[in-house]
């Protein structure tokens, strides 16, 4: 067999592998458009110029990148438009991850397009219209171009570094937790190569210096203003089990979470230490990895900031995948229990992020359009007046799909405007998993009373569950303006 015919096999794999990937990315483009999607369309909607994101908009939902592409396309019927850029930007990183530079073998190459292509977490915000896709490209595009660095001193890829770098800083700030671990990491790699001080540091200031600058002003003229959306915090452990659990396939929930969690860490331990021991300065990288993300965590909590969610550190998540497919090639080299407990390891991961993937398939961030098509065709006459438990974020997406009933008027109401026996229609929204709501929403005060009608539920991670309760004034019940 030739060279040639030896590498076609491979080839055909790798293909199958991509194909197999994008395949299932392609349903998240269909998905119905939530919350957050629909809230950094509307705070780029009244702009008339692009540098107006980084003036007028100062709030956490604004990806620099992504707003800079919705002011591009502006107003437009069929929001799957919105998402294909962020589609484009994974099928890109699943290019780059099959022609990275830093794979030992084609096991590890066929084993990491594996991780990255079954990856639910990296799935979902493949087709998300906001800023983590593009984050995930462009933190891969800056260590593929250090990589490369390693092995070709040209200055060309000093420029191409400071484009991916300055483009990560425009998808989301969290880049920054990529940007430092790729900082620390170079550091020891640049100074391994020259054994030289001054060397490293000319290396250093060369890749480094010009997208810190481009950092600094985007504190100046916008982070520095940022105001959070109100979401519900967190806790920061939770988030860390969370996105543990979220990359490796594993419940997230409970002690099996935590061990999730601290498995993760004892790996990455391990392999550092291994790394270490080996003449590696990757462990540098895998320890900012885990480390950087913390420590900034903690420090603006202590200025008041809590508000961590498994998303804000979706940056660092490619590299663990990195990392897992080198272990388990790694493992599937030892001995005879090396591949079966390679095996083993790669069955959970793929069974657990199949099942979140079917779930996310089928249930996408939810089903509002049909929520709101459901009340159009049980409401009599061409108004729709509708409640809800949060006036805010209910009110934003019924706007948003209200365009799409135009045989009615659809009508918010605000608790402290109700009058009489209320809206028709209540909504009551949910993104806890297992959460169940209640037949009827009473007050006993008024005597008045809604019933549920029906429930539109979601998969997770974005999105949320819609529970649609009717009027029950028929029966001379409803529901007060206080609350359920």
């Amino acid at each position: 067999m030739t060279p040639a015919e030896n590498k076609r096999p491979h080839g055909l794999i790798i293909l199958a592998l991509i194909s197999a990937a994008i395949a299932v990315r392609v349903p998240g483009l269909y998905h119905d458009f939530w919350l957050d999607e629909i809230w950094s369309l509307t705070l780029v909607a009244p702009l008339s110029a692009p540098s107006q994101i980084f003036t007028h908009i100062h709030f956490d939902l604004n990806h620099w990148l992504h707003s800079l592409i919705l002011f591009a396309i502006g107003d437009h019927p069929y929001w799957p438009v919105y998402r294909m850029p962020a589609f484009a930007a994974a099928c890109a990183s699943l290019l780059v991850v099959a022609s990275w530079p830093g794979m030992q073998s084609r096991r590890e190459r066929i084993l990491a397009l594996v991780a990255f292509g079954a990856s639910f977490v990296l799935i979902v915000y493949s087709t998300e219209a906001r800023g983590y896709a593009w984050l995930i490209l462009f933190s891969l595009l800056c260590y593929r171009c250090l990589l490369v660095y390693g092995r070709s001193t040209r200055p060309a890829v000093a420029f191409l570094f400071w484009a991916c770098a300055i483009l990560g800083f425009l998808s989301q700030v969290t880049f920054v937790f990529v940007y430092a671990a790729l900082g620390l990491w170079s550091l020891a790699v640049f100074y391994t190569a020259s054994k030289r001080l001054g060397r490293t540091l000319c290396d250093m200031l060369l890749f480094f210096t010009v997208p810190g600058v481009f950092f600094f002003w985007l504190y100046v003229v916008d982070i520095r203003h940022v105001q959070h959306g109100g979401a519900g915090a967190g806790t920061l452990v939770g988030t860390l089990v969370q996105i543990a659990a979220w990359m490796l396939g594993t419940p997230a929930e409970g002690w099996l979470g935590g061990a999730t969690f601290a498995l993760l860490i004892i790996l990455v331990a391990f392999t550092s230490y291994r790394m270490a021991r080996a003449g590696d300065p990757a462990w540098v990288l895998y320890v900012g990895l885990i480390t950087v993300p913390v420590l900034v965590a903690i420090m603006t909590s202590r200025t008041g900031f809590s508000y961590w969610k498994p998303r804000h550190f979706i940056g660092v998540a490619p590299f663990f995948l990195l990392l897992l497919a080198r272990g388990l090639s790694v493992l599937w080299g030892r001995g005879r229990a090396g591949p079966w407990l390679a095996g083993t390891v790669l069955a959970v991961f793929l069974i657990g992020n199949t099942v979140r993937t079917a779930t996310f398939i089928t249930q996408g961030r939810g089903h509002y359009l049909d929520a709101m098509r459901h009340i159009a065709e049980r409401t009599p006459g061409g108004v729709i007046e509708i409640g809800s438990d949060h006036d805010f974020r209910n009110s934003m997406v019924i706007s948003f799909y209200a365009r799409y009933l135009p045989d009615h008027e659809v009508r918010y109401v605000q608790r402290d405007r109700w009058v009489g026996a209320g809206p028709r229609w209540f909504l009551v929204h949910a993104q806890e998993a297992g959460f169940k709501p209640q037949t009827t929403l009473n007050n006993p005060d008024s005597g008045r009373r809604y019933i549920l009608d029906a429930a539109f539920t979601y998969s997770g991670i974005s999105g949320w569950n819609w529970y649609v309760y009717r009027n029950g004034a028929d029966e001379a019940d409803a529901l007060s303006p206080a609350g359920p």
